[in-house]
């Protein structure tokens, strides 16, 4: 269809039609040519370990990463430790040169007016949430009470159970947005307990100013060197910590599975690059949350994984999360890729006959992710299409 359009197109754009010019006609035209094309391999007989699959996402909380900056302007005096480093908190990182103690006392105090001014005003910008949806509990409070009295006199309770999921619902909206409230504030909390040391620091009259560790983790980045002037810009990252071992995995089970993932389920999930092992997960815990467009409300599972080898990092991708369902022997299987949906849903594969492709529907069964069983519609040996993700 492409190819079609682009010859009419291109048949137009003598007459000046198509509203393109040549130039985006040809970079079309290229752009269409580097489209990854459709692929073929044999069905094949193998042994699969079968997964329901989720979606899922690398989530890092907002408290396992922290930028560290200067205290105040001040010489380095000596770097205590190398970017791949695990640091605990409190840890030194730094050691600054002696500063002037007036200067450094003066400077330490309008930093701490600015964090605590940063503090009030992002407290006054995302605060509004959860005032709202105090209020809220309150107003469902007080009308499940008024239910409650008139389901007491009339015994009438419907309205006191919608008014009770009204509360209750009020009361989840309320702790999701004291959550969010939390993650937000986080770094105005971490600039504001560093700007209160810095100041007891400077007051104290040390010999030596230390920066430390505000949080456990590994050093990602470290650009301070030995013998620079850093201070003049109070916003510059010295040293960024990342705790790995903090990250989790988010999976997404619609409610027809539901019943698979509860608290202690073993899971395992793929990344993105398929020469990576799976990684082996436990659901922590599990919470409603709104379904997609209005839909039925999902679960949403939170995994822990080990994480020493740091295989996953910030921005890595998942392919899937699944729970184990069941091994199979010696199944005639396909790439996942090559099964695509009719328009009435049911499963096809496209087999080579010939020099033509046949569309076959077929009933599948386990997959591990990567390959699909195929119980029936297509044979071992037969040629198949498979088409780019």
């Amino acid at each position: 269809m492409k190819s079609q359009l682009l010859v009419v197109c291109l048949a137009a754009l003598a007459l000046g039609g198509c509203g393109a010019s040549r130039s985006d006609v040809q970079s079309a035209g290229a752009a269409d040519m580097r489209a990854a094309q459709p692929t073929s391999v044999k069905a094949d007989r193998r042994d699969i370990v079968g997964y329901i699959l989720f979606p899922g996402t690398i989530d890092m909380p907002a408290d396992a990463m922290a930028d560290v900056h200067p205290t105040y302007q001040a010489q380095v005096g000596q770097i205590k430790v190398h970017v791949g480093e695990r640091v605990n908190r409190g840890q030194t990182l730094i050691e600054l040169a002696l500063p002037d103690q007036k200067v450094a006392l003066e400077q330490a105090r309008l930093n701490l007016q600015t964090a605590q001014t940063n503090y009030n005003s992002a407290e006054a910008q995302y605060g509004g949430q959860v005032r709202e949806a105090k209020r809220a509990v309150d107003d469902a409070r007080s009308a499940e009470k008024s239910a409650r009295d008139a389901a007491a006199s009339t015994g009438d309770g419907t309205a006191l159970q919608q008014a009770t999921q009204a509360r209750q619902t009020a009361q989840d909206a309320l702790i999701q947005a004291q959550a969010s409230l939390k993650t937000q504030m986080l770094p105005y909390r971490q600039e504001l307990d560093l700007a209160n040391q810095q100041v007891r620091d400077a007051q104290s009259g040390m010999k030596q100013a230390y920066i430390k560790a505000p949080i456990s983790g590994t050093v990602v980045d470290l650009k301070a060197q030995p013998g620079e002037q850093i201070g003049q810009d109070a916003k510059e990252v010295l040293v960024r910590i990342v705790d790995y071992a903090a990250v989790t995995v988010k999976a997404t089970i619609d409610p027809s599975h539901r019943d698979l993932i509860s608290e202690g389920t073993h899971v395992v999930f793929a990344v993105a690059d398929k020469s990576k092992p799976l990684v082996d997960g436990v659901v922590r815990k599990t919470r409603e949350v709104p379904g997609a467009n209005g839909g039925a409300a999902q679960l949403e599972a939170t995994i822990d994984f080990k994480n020493s080898d740091v295989m996953i990092v910030p921005g890595t991708t998942l392919r899937w999360v699944g729970v184990k369902t069941q091994n199979v022997h010696d199944v005639v299987a396909v790439p996942v890729d090559a099964v695509q949906h009719d328009s009435t849903g049911k499963p096809i594969v496209k087999v080579l006959n010939g020099s033509e492709w046949q569309q076959r529907v077929v009933e599948t069964g386990a997959s591990d992710g990567d390959w699909i069983e195929v119980k029936s519609g297509v044979k071992e040996g037969e040629t198949v299409q498979v088409l780019p993700r």
